[in-house]
């Protein structure tokens, strides 16, 4: 066994080359991981499912085959299958491909789709697939349940919010996840919430005034609109903001005082303002608020609020500090590690073009002439980013200030880096991709020299 905790091993054929993995938690301490193979004979390409369930028992999947490199959109479970949703480019369409866990059978359908949508939601057990279309403003949208049952709606733009509408739409907002704690958040200025069966769009006008958009899922004509005047003041350094449950938080970073500020999203009516150096005193320690301040007061970061329900039902704050120019908001951990094993990809031909460049510098030198090339910084693999200063602390729902540090959260914030960090240089692990259950954290990997896939935990 290739390592302590292996659960599954599967040896690769001649004909097998192994393009990438991918991992998705599907609930109740069941996982499910793919391995993303291209057959050499046939050109195309296979995702092959490894089914690990709450027993860490595994079950093998049928693949599903395509011309085409995969895209993956989303996933979900409903009605006993995982439901993945891929964008083919080439044919210009969106997949729905169901991988049944009992039968082990797979059945896809498809849809046209020009380009890939504007934002994805992804729910435990379905997918929204919104688009802005600007050339006919309307806003489509596509629940998916499975591969039989998807309902297409849409929302009609009246010709008197057409500005307001590509306003909007001018840049694609971050679609933001609330079936998971992603701790940071978006830095946007545009978000998106699936707030049941309605759609919440804000859009940021600089420091003083947020504008919210309400789109029904079921479809109808037009949007509602409304404006909070946040009442900042211009000396302000950063505002950042967070929308939950019918309402606005907004963080004000200032050089005296960082302040927090809820809305009712329905009515625009202030509802309280918390000074975390006033009102926070012996739930907040004045070295932490001290530590966070002097960081968030820097030009290059930007500060951000979320918010993580607890079981109890109370707020579970936590303001974060980032550096603007090198982050971006993680949308479900899945997406991260797609996105990072792409970058992986991406790296590696950096690394081949450089070798290459470099190559041809010793020999323009030796030559006496040419000038020495320029790097292309945004082909550099994507350094692990340092933590800076938060702030964590529970507030009742009427955002009173009662202590209730020990509150347990709905949504687990787990230090994710801190148990991928052991894999990073192991050099007989390629392809990493994991999943965190309440448990343990579930991966699959690649042995290069072996080559071998394996499945393995470890407990948290």
């Amino acid at each position: 066994m290739l390592f302590a905790s292996e659960i599954f091993s599967y040896r690769l054929s001649k004909t097998e080359k192994l393009e990438g993995t991918y991992t998705a938690d599907i609930g109740n301490g069941n996982s499910i991981h793919f391995a993303i193979l291209k057959n050499t004979d046939t050109k195309s390409f296979e995702m092959t499912p490894f089914y690990v369930d709450a027993s860490r028992k595994v079950k093998r999947l049928q693949a599903f085959t395509s011309r085409q490199m995969f895209s993956i959109l989303s996933y979900h479970f409903s009605n006993g299958a995982v439901c993945v949703v891929n964008y083919d480019e080439d044919k210009k369409q969106v997949q729905f491909v169901d991988f049944n866990l009992e039968t082990g059978a797979v059945k896809k359908s498809v849809r046209e789709m020009k380009d890939p949508p504007s934002n994805v939601f992804r729910l435990t057990d379905r997918t929204l697939l919104v688009t802005f279309d600007k050339k006919k403003n309307i806003v489509d949208m596509q629940t998916v349940t499975d591969s039989e049952h998807v309902v297409q709606t849409q929302v009609a733009i009246s010709k008197d919010n057409e500005k307001l509408f590509r306003a909007l739409t001018d840049q694609t907002p971050d679609a933001i996840n609330q079936h998971e704690f992603v701790s940071n958040g978006s830095i946007m200025e545009r978000k998106g919430y699936l707030m049941g069966d309605e759609l919440v769009y804000t859009m940021e006008k600089g420091k003083q005034q947020m504008q919210l958009f309400r789109f029904a899922v079921q479809g109808g004509n037009d949007f509602a609109h409304s404006v909070i005047e946040t009442g900042f003041a211009k000396e302000t350094k950063d505002v950042s903001n967070y929308y939950y449950d019918n309402k606005m938080v907004f963080l004000g970073v200032g050089k005296q005082d960082i302040q927090l500020k809820t809305f009712d999203a329905l009515t625009s009516r202030p509802l309280r303002q918390i000074s975390l150096a006033e009102n926070l005193k012996g739930i907040v320690a004045d070295s932490a608020l001290q530590q966070y301040t002097k960081t968030a007061l820097k030009s290059a970061i930007k500060s951000t609020v979320t918010i993580n329900k607890t079981k109890a039902g109370k707020l579970a704050f936590r303001l974060d500090n980032v550096e603007q120019a090198k982050y971006n908001y993680h949308y479900n951990w899945y997406s991260h590690h797609w996105m990072m094993h792409q970058q992986m990809i991406m790296h590696q031909q950096w690394m081949q073009q450089q070798q290459m460049m470099n190559q041809q510098r010793m020999m323009n030198s030796a030559r006496g002439f040419g000038p020495a090339p320029i790097l292309d910084e945004s082909l550099l693999y994507l350094a692990k980013e340092k933590k800076l200063p938060s702030i964590e602390f529970v507030l009742d729902a009427d955002l009173q200030t009662a202590n209730h540090a020990n509150e347990e959260t709905i949504y687990k914030n787990i230090d994710k880096d801190k148990y991928l960090d052991s894999y990073k240089e192991n050099k007989t692990m390629k392809n990493l991709t994991s999943s965190f259950t309440d448990t343990d954290m579930r991966y699959i990997c690649y042995n290069p020299k072996t080559k071998t896939i394996s499945i393995a935990f470890d407990p948290l």
